[in-house]
C-alpha cells in the first residue's frame, strides 16, 4: 500500500494556495460594488470593442451554464481557456460539442466584458 506522507506539505501547500484565491474571489463580491441598475442593463446588447454582443440573461439557461462553469473554473490557478468552459458547459447541460464548442463558450465570456464589472487588471486570465 502506498502511502502520501511525504505528500502533505505539497498538498497543504497548493490547497491553502485554492483557498486563498477562493477568498480573494469571494472579497469581490458585494452588494456595494452592483449598482442598482446593473442588474436591469445586464440584458441589453452591446458592444465588446468592435464586436456587439448580446447581453447577460439569466433566465436563459446557456447563460446559467457558463456562469456555472466560470465560477467552477474561476479557481484555477493559471486561468481557464474557452474549451474548457465549453467543456464544464457540456458536462452541467448534457450538451454534444456540436450543441456548445469553444467557440460559443468564447463568446459567453466576452460578454461580462461588456458591463465593466467585475474590473478587471492586466494580468487577468480571462
Amino acid at each position: 500500500m502506498r502511502t502520501f506522507a511525504g505528500e502533505v506539505p505539497q498538498i497543504v501547500t497548493e490547497a491553502k494556495a485554492v483557498l486563498q484565491r477562493f477568498m480573494n474571489a469571494l472579497s469581490c463580491i458585494d452588494q456595494c460594488f452592483i449598482a442598482d441598475d446593473l442588474l436591469e442593463q445586464l440584458p441589453t446588447p452591446s458592444r465588446v470593442g468592435k464586436t456587439k454582443v448580446g447581453g447577460i440573461d439569466f433566465n436563459k439557461p446557456r447563460m446559467r451554464w457558463a456562469a456555472e462553469a466560470i465560477i467552477a473554473l474561476s479557481a484555477a490557478p493559471s486561468g481557464f481557456t474557452a474549451s474548457q468552459v465549453a467543456k464544464e458547459v457540456r458536462a452541467l447541460s448534457h450538451q454534444t460539442e456540436a450543441e456548445y464548442g469553444p467557440r460559443r463558450a468564447a463568446y459567453d465570456l466576452k460578454k461580462p466584458g461588456q458591463t465593466g464589472y467585475p474590473p478587471r487588471g492586466q494580468d487577468t486570465p480571462v
